[in-house]
């Protein structure tokens, strides 16, 4: 198994982590293991597919979505194909690409300030970033917080004695190795977004950060335990974010925003 996790990861370690879950999820169920699995699938065939449809039919008694049962079975194509066995017994499902976010719309300009309002001055900056510059929070931060956007990558940002933008709207220049098509791209930030920025970026500095023009444009608060020992590791040191730092606050705050009826995720401000 750690193979194969290892070659998902040689591409990306979140759809490693993902597909990891997901299929221990799904083998947790069926009462097997990683081994067990494989020669079932390669030994009788049938009997896999009769336990994976009685996986999914209980699921689906449940209330689940096909489009959530069958992300169950991700996991486990992938780890077959990677020891090469041929398996088609797959249950049948119709999932509906976006049934979930049935009650979802993006939030009006007031229904956005009440959001902001609910927000730290950090999670203000990202959420903005998202709602006016259309970026992903995994272009403010990373998975492991390995990497995201620098003050380098706004050009117009002057970080002399008084901190300020050149230009307003000002740019944002998207480097390919934080794109998700792997393809750099140049966006846009508004006056709005500019404001609150500089202010973030001047709280920063009467804390006593040094800001260059390599510092994190969201920058990681102070750590300690288990996330400061992470920081000593060369590849995390820089002071990104874990996107999932990025994500909770501003989901927190959607959810106390939300109209009755209406479910909005971290997301649908990008």
């Amino acid at each position: 198994m750690r193979s194969w996790w290892e070659a998902r990861s040689l591409r990306s370690q979140l759809s490693a982590d993902t597909y990891l879950r997901q299929l221990g999820f799904l083998l947790e169920r069926l009462d097997l293991n990683p081994e067990s699995v494989v020669a079932l699938a390669k030994q009788d065939p049938d009997r896999l597919r009769d336990l994976l449809i009685r996986d999914a039919a209980k699921l689906k008694r449940a209330g689940r979505l096909d489009s959530y049962v069958s992300k169950f079975f991700e996991g486990l194509k992938s780890y077959l194909r990677f020891h090469r066995v041929s398996f088609d017994g797959f249950p049948s499902l119709s999932p509906i690409k976006g049934e979930s976010l049935a009650t979802e719309r993006v939030p009006t300009s007031e229904e956005l300030a009440s959001v902001l309002d609910r927000l730290s001055l950090r999670s203000r900056v990202s959420a903005l970033f998202m709602a006016h510059s259309g970026l992903r929070p995994g272009v403010l931060g990373a998975y492991q917080a390995e990497a995201g956007l620098t003050l380098a990558d706004l050009p117009d940002l002057r970080l002399g004695e008084k901190i300020l933008f050149a230009e307003v709207p000002f740019i944002v220049r998207v480097p390919a190795s934080l794109s998700k098509t792997r393809v750099a791209y140049v966006t846009f930030g508004s006056s709005q977004l500019a404001s609150a920025l500089l202010a973030y970026l001047r709280e920063r500095r009467e804390s006593g950060e040094s800001l260059t023009a390599t510092s994190p444009v969201i920058a990681v608060r102070s750590t300690r335990g288990v996330a400061e020992r992470r920081r000593a590791d060369p590849r995390y040191a820089r002071g990104f974010v874990v996107t999932k730092a990025i994500v909770e606050e501003i989901h927190d705050a959607l959810k106390e925003a939300a109209p009755e009826g209406t479910r909005w995720r971290p997301y649908v401000l990008a």
